[in-house]
């Protein structure tokens, strides 16, 4: 499984030309050093030293980029789910094949100037082989500049968020932002998530975990979601993937102090029950709810628990029936 994580910064064009062509400079110095070129033959070796350097240089550097970045269709169906919500898949796709394309046409510039170092005659032809290659190069690196710019800027941050997702029993944490969803995945499980009283705190998926018995449980806070189905913004688009294609439990939070009505947190009940997905009610902030606030939702959901302690409680028991089965 690719580690998100560990996605390496991308360079601009300029900087894999510039660290290129001095790796050529150095190795044909380091030969230099050794024995000085005197002959056509040595002089045609020498130069393709460079070429070899400079090209093995530059392919390397976009394999590597492909290495790192994932083939959509060879991941799980989450994260292939995951990358559609939050990145310009076409762009995304269209960029990596740039970096395939340059990769080729790198290799194939370097062997059409090292035919024609083989056939040079003389010095000033055997240096102009070199400085076509140069420029060719050069030309085609940063022809995907604005593409390596893409992958660096709006691809790497979004995807160095993603979580490392273990196959596990997982238990998803829903409900409209700033209800309360971060602040029970620290009371439940072993994560110390960032905690704001602001709207989209979460930016991404936070995951936590408890054990019961033998029994690891998987916690994934989500963002906040509104009930807008077809207009969720990126930030919304994440929790729906995770409550779709993770979620064997959902916890659903029901806010009794009323960021949002609690009507409007009902809606938004109702279209989470669609996943068709086991659904526990907990009641977030009883400690600072008046006695009023409580009762109303109380009265909607006799069942919501708004003890954490409870909560956990019950997923415990829920988990007992998974491995029952």
């Amino acid at each position: 499984m690719i580690k998100f994580q560990n996605i390496p910064s991308i360079e601009p064009a300029d900087q894999h030309l510039d660290i290129a062509f001095r790796k050529a400079k150095a190795r044909a110095e380091t030969v230099k050093q050794r024995k000085k070129p005197i002959s056509i033959g040595e002089i045609k070796n020498l130069e393709e030293i460079r070429l070899t350097t400079a090209a093995s240089t530059l392919t390397e550097r976009f394999q590597n980029i492909l290495k790192y970045f994932p083939y959509i269709p060879a991941l799980p169906l989450f994260y292939r789910e995951l990358i559609k919500a939050t990145v310009d898949m076409d762009k995304y796709e269209d960029a990596l094949q740039s970096v395939e394309w340059t990769s080729q046409k790198t290799t194939e510039v370097f062997r059409d100037h090292c035919r024609r170092l083989r056939h040079a005659q003389d010095t000033p032809t055997i240096h102009d082989i070199r400085r076509s290659f140069y420029g060719r190069i050069s030309s085609i690196v940063k022809r995907i500049d604005a593409k390596l710019n893409f992958l660096n800027k709006q691809v790497r941050p979004v995807m160095r968020t993603y979580p490392l997702i273990k196959e596990l029993p997982t238990v998803a944490i829903a409900g409209f932002p700033n209800v309360g969803k971060t602040t029970l995945l620290s009371k439940i499980s072993s994560s110390k998530p960032e905690i704001a009283e602001y709207a989209f705190t979460t930016q991404h998926l936070n995951l936590g975990y408890i054990m019961h018995g033998h029994t690891k449980i998987q916690l994934v806070d989500t963002p906040g979601t509104l009930a807008r189905p077809n207009k969720m913004n990126n930030i919304e688009k994440q929790a729906y993937v995770a409550i779709r294609h993770l979620a064997n439990l959902i916890i659903f939070i029901f806010d009794p102090t009323e960021p949002y009505p609690l009507e409007k947190q009902e809606e938004l009940l109702e279209l989470v029950k669609k996943e068709n997905k086991t659904i526990f009610l907990y009641m977030s902030k009883a400690d600072i709810a008046t006695e009023a606030q409580i009762s109303k939702a109380q009265k909607l959901h006799k069942e919501i628990i708004f003890v954490p302690e409870q909560l956990q409680k019950q997923i415990f028991s829920w988990a007992e029936s998974l491995s029952s089965q």
